[in-house]
């Protein structure tokens, strides 16, 4: 066979398109999940919203052996504030006698109605007489939709909106990427980046879909393992495409096999673990891929390359000081659902659509030499 450099070249050219339409149909295939997987997590987390501000008494129930309904407060919760003691025997809803046989869950009992309407149990502890406790849809946020006269719709709204937003925001620009940032590995995984994280953990519809279904949990595990591999190879990588330290070329085949071995073992995914244990590892993982930022910014990247990896690191903190922020918010917040559904989390879903708008000005090359004012303004801020 002729070797020449100019027949590599003529079969270079008509190999390059077939890896590129490939390339493109693993771009389609990934872009699709995540649009399945968005498509089917909004319905539940349009239904969780509706609970929580229509059906959430800070309570349950379970059948009892003798085929009673007993109370199950939760702790700090309305009902356990108004006096439903835990083994209380729920006899009658608004003076209507409960049918046992019909009743699988308070919801079935009472359903969901408009925040803020009150609803009256009749309890019993014990031998004592009845008695009444008057309970609140959706307690004290319940209690402002209702002042205002703010339907349980316009939330739904907001929220699912705001997703929405954030959703086609990340596909757009990861689009834009990969059709038209060149026919390089780094440019793909930058777009594959996107397409992993917008459908990723930072989801609260997805989240309220992982938890709700657990069907979809398996599937679900397996997308945060890749969300999470792809970041940190990207960060590994990015702008030359090289590993850099090169050591860190070891974080490729232990996160093929941390993938593998989690499908056998699930308690390795991380996301499984209490709240503080995921901060801990996710902060880690994080720490490892800034380094190696650091290390190639410090030592190996040109004056182009510097500008563009502070793009990319200026975006990420800055989802993540946000995402850190809900966090601890939650932490310190506990009962405030309308601060969050009104204010926290639209806000810390909007600033992660500082990572594709970062992404893209690195990519392509424009806006460079801003993001020093930017960054300068951004810690005097």
């Amino acid at each position: 066979m002729d070797t020449t450099p100019s027949t590599y070249g003529r079969l270079s050219k008509q190999v390059a398109p077939y890896w590129l339409w490939v390339a493109r149909f693993v771009w389609l295939l990934l872009a699709s999940i995540s649009l399945v997987i968005f498509v089917r997590s909004v319905p539940i987390f349009a239904e969780e919203l509706r609970w929580r501000y229509g059906a959430n008494f800070g309570l349950s129930v379970q059948r009892s052996r003798t085929n009673e309904l007993i109370l199950i407060p939760d702790g700090g919760g309305q009902a356990a504030r108004v006096g439903a003691m835990e083994r209380d025997v729920l006899v009658a809803v608004d003076g209507e006698p409960i049918r046992v046989d019909d009743a699988h869950s308070l919801d079935d009992l009472i359903g969901v109605g408009a925040a803020g309407t009150a609803v009256t149990l009749q309890i019993r502890t014990g031998e004592r007489p009845l008695r009444e406790i008057t309970l609140i849809r959706g307690d004290y946020a319940g209690a402002w939709l209702n002042r205002f006269n703010i339907p349980i719709a316009a939330v739904i709204a907001i929220a699912v909106g705001v997703e929405l937003l954030v959703t086609v925001g990340f596909i757009a620009v990861a689009a834009y990427i990969f059709w038209r940032g060149g026919q390089t590995p780094i440019v793909w995984l930058s777009s594959l980046v996107l397409i992993l994280v917008f459908a990723g953990a930072g989801s609260l519809p997805v989240q309220n879909l992982y938890f709700a279904e657990l069907n979809w949990q398996v599937g679900l595990d397996i997308w945060f393992s890749l969300m999470v591999a792809a970041l940190l190879l990207f960060l590994c990588l990015f702008p030359s495409g090289r590993f850099v330290p090169v050591w860190s070329f070891i974080l490729l085949p232990l996160s093929l096999v941390w993938i593998a071995a989690a499908w056998f073992w699930p308690d390795l995914y991380f996301w499984r673990l209490d709240s503080r244990r995921y901060l801990l590892i996710l902060v880690i993982i994080l720490l490892v891929g800034v380094a190696s930022q650091f290390w190639r910014y410090r030592y190996l990247s040109n004056r182009q390359q510097r500008q563009q990896m502070k793009w990319v690191v200026w975006g990420i903190s800055v989802a993540l000081t946000a995402v850190f922020i809900q966090i601890a918010a939650g932490l310190l917040l506990p009962d405030s659902p309308l601060l969050f559904d009104f204010l926290i989390n639209p806000l810390t879903r909007l600033a992660q659509l500082f990572i594709p708008v970062t992404f893209a000005f690195a990519i392509f090359q424009r806006r460079l030499w801003k993001i020093d004012v930017i960054v300068n303004r951004t810690v005097v801020y």
